[in-house]
């Protein structure tokens, strides 16, 4: 199920970092990479869930997480306009 989970979040929310979907859902960050890539040794497998329906974790963890990834792009936007004035 957490293969699965991680093609889920992946799809419905690409703006998670590996490493925030590896931590949600309880995988290494290498798995999750993989998936991205379709490079998991079993994708063609994979079923995408939702982690929340079936209960790896629940929607507040799931909200925090997009709300961190939403300040960080947002963080990396800033910097990124701040280079080009200099």
């Amino acid at each position: 199920d957490k293969p699965d989970s991680a093609l889920w979040l992946l799809k419905n929310h690409s703006i998670l970092k590996d490493s925030q979907i590896a931590k949600l859902v309880g995988i290494t960050k290498n798995s999750v990479t993989a998936i991205r890539n379709k490079s998991y040794w079993n994708f063609n497998n994979l079923n995408s869930k939702d982690p929340v329906s079936i209960g790896l974790f629940n929607q507040k963890d799931l909200i925090e997480a997009i709300e961190k990834a939403e300040r960080r792009i947002k963080r990396e936007k800033k910097q990124k306009e701040k280079e080009k004035k200099e």
